[in-house]
């Protein structure tokens, strides 16, 4: 497989295992007990991960990659405007962070905003291009 091929695939198939992971996928019926013990444990955990991620930031504002984790807690729970910003804030403190801009790429394309996601992805490709040793 050549290095391009590698360089776009492994973050594609690593994005998808992660969106599929990320996915609830146990059934249960609508208004049953285990419906309601899913939906409160998620939602109880959402806010404890933003909250650590949020006092990270507040003892050191200027970690990416607090940003960064934040902002894909953020989008695992659906807040995509919010993911974008945090995404963004983590690409601003380090604009060598391939995560941030995956992340940004795959909220910017749940948005609908197809070329950001593409500018963004390209500059995630570039930079994890930049980071394979030139004998592979």
């Amino acid at each position: 497989m050549n290095k391009l091929t590698r360089l776009l695939l492994i973050p594609a198939m690593a994005f998808t295992v992660g969106g599929v992971s990320a996915c609830n996928n146990i059934p249960a019926e609508p208004g049953s007990i285990a419906a309601d013990a899913r939906g409160k444990i998620t939602s109880n955990l959402t806010e404890q991960s933003i909250g650590e991620f949020s006092k990270s930031i507040a003892t050191n504002p200027e970690s990416g990659a607090a940003y960064a984790g934040r902002g894909a807690v953020k989008y695992a729970a659906g807040d995509r405007k919010g993911a974008m910003a945090d995404f963004t804030k983590a690409i601003e403190l380090d604009s060598k962070s391939s995560a941030a801009f995956w992340g940004r790429a795959t909220a910017r394309y749940a948005e609908g905003d197809i070329s950001g996601a593409i500018s963004d992805a390209l500059a995630a490709a570039t930079l994890m291009a930049s980071r394979v040793p030139a004998n592979n």
